[in-house]
């Protein structure tokens, strides 16, 4: 396993990517009992028909771990193990959950600490991501382009709008605590006071955590009386469809969120009821002149 640890390192993969292909062999080879690569094709097998057919993994898991596989067993041992080309794991298509504007001025109406507050709302601004958002660092603010920086999502980086309203929230939020680095830095543990919690803002070395953000969500949603499941997430797929909605072409939208192909992005043209009712429109004109 060290071997695969340093082959991963060696192919150049992201740290999250390493960690989940690592822990995809330690869990293949516990299963076993033994170590995965004296595993022969059959045992291999044997265990994706454990996960698939009696533990009913999702798709998104199987898949992941027969990638994981792939990579230990013909990349670095180069056996071939033609069944793992065999494995199919196709997930139901699912609309993204979408809040309307209604609820999402509510939502953001019911914070008690601004710190979760502006975070959040430039997801929702912003289209970003929860990474990249409590990631983002000072550097990475464009106002005067009206852009964000968004280094290195998924291979890539990209840049995402800004707008004006949103950029003085930044600023001043950012003026209130001055970390040197990062715009959402970690509160640490300590007084709660207004000012000591500024400090150790100040001086934190890290930025703050993604589950501090899901829990204020949910409480913030929770208050709101917003019924809908909505995740930090949700925020993201909000931002596309009120976008798309208001007539911004697909392809912009698809920059904004930094997505490779634009296929990816036209699900959101399933939730803007405004183009819809644009299209019933146009063609009740045309039907009206004929019929």
């Amino acid at each position: 396993m060290l071997r695969f640890a340093e082959h991963l390192d060696l192919q150049g993969y992201e740290l999250r990517t390493r960690q989940g292909y690592y822990r995809v062999m330690r869990l293949i080879g516990e299963y076993h009992g033994c170590d995965p690569e004296k595993l022969d094709e059959e045992a291999v097998r044997r265990y994706f028909v454990y996960v698939k057919c009696e533990k009913g993994w999702a798709p998104k898991t199987i898949r992941q771990f027969c990638a994981g596989a792939k990579l230990f067993y013909r990349g670095m041992l180069k056996r071939e193990f033609p069944m793992l080309d065999d494995i199919r794991a196709r997930d139901r298509e699912y609309l993204p959950v979408v809040l309307d504007p209604d609820e999402i001025r509510r939502i953001f109406g019911g914070f008690r600490f601004r710190r979760y507050r502006t975070p959040l709302l430039l997801c929702y601004a912003s289209g970003l991501r929860i990474n990249e958002c409590v990631n983002m660092t000072v550097d990475d603010v464009k106002g005067s382009a009206n852009k964000l920086f968004i280094r290195n999502t998924k291979g890539k980086d990209h840049y995402t709008i800004l707008g004006t309203p949103v950029y003085r929230e930044l600023r001043d939020y950012w003026r209130m605590h001055r970390n040197p680095k990062w715009l959402f830095p970690e509160v640490n543990r300590g007084r709660s006071s207004s000012e000591e919690v500024l400090r150790r803002m100040g001086q934190a070395v890290e930025p703050m955590g993604k589950n501090a953000l899901r829990h204020a969500l949910l409480a913030a949603v929770r208050e709101a009386g917003v019924t809908k499941k909505a995740t930090c997430h949700t925020l993201r797929h909000s931002f596309a469809t009120h976008l798309l909605e208001a007539g911004v072409p697909i392809t912009q939208v698809q920059e904004y969120l930094g997505h490779a192909h634009v296929e990816t992005t036209t699900i959101y043209t399933h939730l803007t009821p405004v183009c819809h009712e644009k299209a019933v429109d146009c063609i009740d004109a045309v039907m009206g002149k004929i019929l």
